[in-house]
């Protein structure tokens, strides 16, 4: 009542609220993007990831994910999440260390080598910063007591995993520590484990054709994680240090996923075993399936790279902000206003620049942001009751009424 009756501080307050609510959305004004010109890189997706603000360098081989990189991360996180549990894997998390006794006893502490990370807490008990995690889900299977009843067990951790490399290259592609979908199986026969070793085949053809890339499945030596038989599912790259054959000729590529049929290779020597059918003990039949999650950001990174506009340019699924809004002239109020009308309609995948800079800067940055539509705000036009909406390499000029219609039927909404 007081307001209304000071009608001052009541218009005061009025403008408070609007502009409370305005700076709910993403703005560039508050939104960490450290934009660098130029990148002393080898590998596209290095050079875009580190000149957009994506990641940054904190040591050799170790970087930090940056907001707008973790938003791209987390919805190629979210789809493979989605297609694990529609495979019928339970997610979990096991920590990133290690009781270093776990991998003694299957056998590994010795063979896996110069990559490992071994430390020791303050009680002098030794842990591996975990490289891959059959270990401890053995462990974790191993204390639930199970029976032939329980299973098949089939579980899934996406979780930070580290490996001492001795050459990190590549940005994210080669690099020590890295993010990583490994899912584990259980089961009590051979063939009930190489059915759904096929299954996971299929599911991760999936995956790939949902995040668009063209994955190609190899047989692959087991190596040092050992087993029955692994295949690697791979794609053209020019930093792939692989090779596939593709129409008859080898090509350079880039492995983006690893599976196993592990068979008892680590039950057996950890003792994880059940009283199957016939009333006798035997341990479990195991498959392990790895997909690199930071690595796929790298892959996509080169995959949606225009070489001619030195831009990115993201299907509306991964964009980090599908949506950009440049405002063209930060002095003009109408402008201004439109602005923060439309980041109001599409708040949750809009980003608006609203930073008091050149236009030609804006741009840039919207060339690194790599949003499919940009919505610019030019003065002149908007007197006209125009703005320019840039989709798919076309520009156009939207009558103000129409542009909710118009940006809808693009996103299908």
């Amino acid at each position: 009542m007081y307001l209304k009756q000071n009608s001052q501080y009541f218009d005061k307050f009025k403008v408070f609220l609007k502009n409370l609510i305005y700076n709910t959305f993403m703005k560039a004004s508050n939104f960490f993007l450290p934009i660098r010109r130029e990148v002393n890189e080898v590998s596209i997706s290095a050079k875009i990831m580190l000149k957009s603000g994506m990641i940054q360098k904190l040591a050799s081989g170790l970087y930090s994910w940056l907001p707008m990189g973790y938003k791209i991360m987390s919805k190629i996180e979210n789809i493979i999440s989605e297609e694990f549990e529609n495979m019928g894997f339970n997610r979990m998390c096991i920590p990133t260390l290690h009781p270093a006794d776990l991998w003694k006893e299957s056998e590994r502490y010795d063979a896996y080598g110069k990559e490992m990370l071994r430390v020791f807490d303050r009680k002098n008990n030794e842990f591996i910063y975990g490289p891959s995690a059959e270990e401890p889900c053995v462990d974790m299977v191993r204390q639930a007591n199970i029976n032939k009843n329980n299973l098949p067990i089939n579980l899934f951790n996406i979780q930070w995993k580290f490996r001492d490399e001795l050459r990190p290259r590549f940005g994210v592609v080669r690099c020590r520590e890295f993010y990583m979908c490994d899912g584990y199986s259980f089961h009590e026969t051979v063939d009930q484990s190489s059915k759904f070793y096929d299954d996971v085949f299929k599911g991760y053809h999936r995956i790939f054709k949902k995040l668009g890339l063209e994955a190609i499945a190899k047989e692959a030596e087991t190596g040092e994680v050992g087993g029955l038989k692994s295949h690697e599912f791979h794609i053209p790259s020019d930093v792939g240090e692989d090779e596939i054959e593709i129409n008859g000729s080898n090509k350079s590529s880039l492995e983006l996923g690893h599976i196993f049929l592990l068979g008892d290779r680590y039950t057996a020597p950890m003792k994880l075993s059940i009283t199957n059918s016939e009333n006798k003990q035997f341990p479990l039949i195991m498959g392990c399936y790895g997909l690199g999650v930071s690595r796929i950001v790298a892959a996509m990174i080169e995959k949606y790279y225009n070489h001619e506009s030195d831009s990115i340019v993201w299907p509306i699924d991964f964009a980090p902000f599908a949506i950009n809004i440049i405002n063209a002239d930060m002095k003009c109020e109408n402008c201004i206003n439109l602005s923060n009308e439309i980041c109001n309609k599409y708040k949750n995948i809009a980003f608006y620049d609203d930073r008091i800079i050149s236009v030609g800067q804006k741009f840039t940055a919207s060339d690194m942001i790599g949003s499919p539509i940009k919505i610019v705000i030019w003065p002149k036009e908007l007197k006209n009751g125009l703005v320019e909406i840039r989709f798919q390499g076309k520009k156009e000029n939207i009558e103000i009424e129409k542009i909710y219609e118009y940006v809808n039927n693009i996103m299908q909404f």
